[in-house]
């Protein structure tokens, strides 16, 4: 990683020189741009699309033994609400929204004379939540949001013996829980505003005790970009705003949080093979940037960083009652990606990325006495985001990137054997000083 973090550095050599000659933020136009004005105050609809992965624990099982399975999918909801401007800067509101969601895991394990399969995934969601909303510039809101919501979800466990099925249980369960985000939200044309947003859902289930999943509390990242019509009226006056330039070097820091759905293929002596997709984990991350832009024209922005994050991403998988269990930990990573940038608005830059990742990881085992191994994944790392200015030299973000890790080999030696491989999703607020 070291050899990784030093290339990266030097890569931003050329982009530095340029600076030089280059027109810093600082270099403005010397007349103001008169941009319209939008009220905040009135309904709103929309649709939404999105990403979800999430960590699910399993309490009481009757069957299986399992701390944390891991789960990814997509979803795709409706959402309406109410804002109300309170100041010049500040808004309050309330939304309810519903989504669909195919977010699923499956684990199977096989032996000579049998195997079971097990499968989770979530159906819908409703959530109602209230927000508070700082506007960073008359068309650009910062916001956070905080609720309830309700879900819907099923889970199947089937065993086959010698041929012959042996169990077989289904079974819908419903959850309640709290919802928390944080979005950014723009107004680029008429009435249509997009958002994008990251929320947090911890959900928790009662036993019916009927179930082998005994109780189920899933905790769920979802990334979303939505779609909104306002229904309040254009106001016709003109704000006097400066559009910045974001051509120049910046340096930011920020937090985050992360999921990762694990696949293991594992392997023993007597033949029995596991597939573990997935391992669930979770985790809260700080995260340092260093980057690039160079603006193309009055719509396009392209550039490069370099993100190093600390983690406490970690999981668990087994029964530590019975001596059984696997504990991973991922205890930090390093970032390098392009960015290509649109401009909704002279202040507010929706983007897409694309780059390469690698972060260290360790695994061990409770059942292999003693063992404790560290490996490091590597991969291709895609992602998203929207970046606004609030004051001269500084930026305020909300970041999404999903991480591809290629596989690796884990529990080297006797009785146990196997591959590893791991998808990652990241949600990252981040402030940034251009210079």
């Amino acid at each position: 990683m070291k050899k990784i973090f030093i290339a990266a550095t030097l890569s931003f050599v050329p982009f530095y020189a340029m600076a030089a000659d280059s027109p810093s933020h600082k270099t403005l136009p010397a007349a103001a741009e008169a941009l319209p004005v939008f009220t905040w105050t009135g309904f709103y609809a929309g649709v939404s699309v999105g990403q979800s992965t999430g960590k699910i624990k399993l309490d009481d099982a009757l069957l299986i033994g399992v701390n944390n399975f891991g789960a990814i999918g997509e979803t795709l909801g409706v959402l309406a609400g109410y804002d109300q401007m309170i100041s010049d800067r500040w808004l309050i509101g309330a939304q309810i929204a519903a989504s669909a969601s195919t977010m699923a895991s499956k684990s199977e394990v096989t032996e000579l004379n049998g195997a079971a399969t097990m499968k989770l995934s979530e159906v819908w969601s409703g959530k109602l939540t209230g927000r508070l909303g700082y506007l960073a510039s008359p068309n650009t809101l910062v916001f956070a949001s905080f609720g309830a919501l309700m879900s819907q979800g099923t889970g199947s466990v089937s065993v086959v013996l010698n041929g012959i099925p042996d169990v077989m249980n289904s079974r819908k369960r419903n959850f309640q829980g709290v919802t928390t985000g944080l979005g950014i939200e723009t107004k680029f044309t008429g009435n249509w505003r997009g958002r994008f947003e990251y929320d947090m859902d911890f959900l928790r289930s009662t036993s019916d005790g009927n179930s082998v999943f005994g109780k189920i509390s899933p905790e769920i990242g979802a990334a979303k970009i939505s779609l909104i019509y306002g229904f309040g009226e254009r106001v016709h006056a003109a704000s006097n705003t400066i559009a910045p330039t974001w051509t120049g070097a910046y340096l930011g820091m920020g937090a985050g949080h992360s999921q990762a759905s694990t696949k293991y293929n594992l392997s023993n002596i007597q033949m029995t093979h596991a597939t573990i997709d997935g391992l669930g984990a979770s985790g809260w991350s700080g995260s340092l940037l260093l980057g690039y832009n160079y603006q193309l024209n009055s719509s396009f922005v392209i550039g490069a960083e370099v993100i190093g994050s600390l983690s406490s991403l970690g999981s668990k998988y087994g029964d530590s009652g019975k001596g059984a269990e696997i504990e991973s930990h991922t205890p930090d990573w390093l970032s390098q990606r392009m960015r290509l940038g649109y401009l909704l608005a002279p202040e507010t830059m929706v983007y897409g990325s694309v780059g390469y990742t690698e972060q260290r990881s360790t695994l061990k085992s409770t059942q292999v006495s003693g063992l404790l191994e560290k490996y490091n994944f590597a991969g291709v790392e895609f992602g998203g985001g929207v970046e606004t200015w609030l004051s001269k030299n500084v930026t305020a973000r909300l970041d999404y990137s999903v991480s591809n890790l290629m596989k690796v080999d884990v529990l080297k030696e006797e009785p146990f054997i196997g591959t590893i491989e791991k998808t990652q999703s990241n949600g990252l607020a981040a402030v940034s000083y251009h210079f």
